[in-house]
């Protein structure tokens, strides 16, 4: 069942033989975290064997220019909470919601992560690829919740954003989530060159 508290999380995890000794430190997050991960259902609730199950939608991003083929990607987070930088360089990752469409989550992402540098009228012209959808399976253990054994439920998701490329923003640019839809965090974005290898090798868990 789910948690009724983070100490009762806490003593669940504690229970089953995880230390979490290291959670908030460096990449690390909280315990807090992955109990708001549950209670809003962006995490599915812990498995008798202790293992975190998620679902998580990867939005790839594309623009194309007389230099060619470009993809987006965030570099790095900052948390506003504690100052905490993380690295990333992957593409855009949005947990997904309990009955929640892979492309719903796909566009919810956007708006969320990248809604601060986009005009209204871009959020609602946004469009997920619904012909283009991937999607696999992962088993792995978290980095955001180190100890933790984490089985993921995959998609990758193909977004349109017009006018979001680098004539618009450049090579990089930052966006800053809102406070309501976060805990808050500033995101860096790179465009990079895009082609066959890259496309491979964005099949690979990016939200752990």
């Amino acid at each position: 069942g789910v948690p009724p508290s983070v100490e009762a999380l806490y003593a669940w995890l504690e229970y089953r033989g995880i230390d979490t000794s290291q959670w908030g430190k460096g990449h690390a997050k909280h315990v807090s975290d992955f109990f708001h991960e549950i209670w809003s259902g962006e995490s599915a609730p812990l498995t008798a064997d202790a293992q975190r199950v998620l679902c998580v939608v990867k939005v790839r991003i594309t623009c194309s220019d007389a230099e060619g083929e470009w993809a987006l990607y965030e570099t790095k987070q900052k948390f506003c909470r504690d100052g905490r930088v993380r690295a990333r360089d992957k593409p855009l990752a949005e947990k997904k919601r309990p009955d929640e469409e892979p492309a719903a989550a796909a566009l919810r992402g956007v708006v969320e992560e990248l809604g601060s540098v986009l005009t209204p009228h871009q959020i609602e012209g946004a469009v997920a690829k619904l012909d283009d959808i991937e999607q696999w399976d992962e088993t792995l253990y978290s980095s955001s919740f180190p100890g933790l054994l984490t089985r993921y439920r995959l998609w990758m998701v193909d977004v349109a954003v017009s006018g979001l490329d680098r004539q618009h923003t450049g090579d990089s640019f930052e966006s800053v989530e809102a406070p309501e839809m976060s805990t808050g965090k500033v995101h860096t974005w790179t465009w990079k060159p895009f082609g066959a290898l890259q496309r491979a090798q964005d099949l690979a868990t990016v939200l752990r």
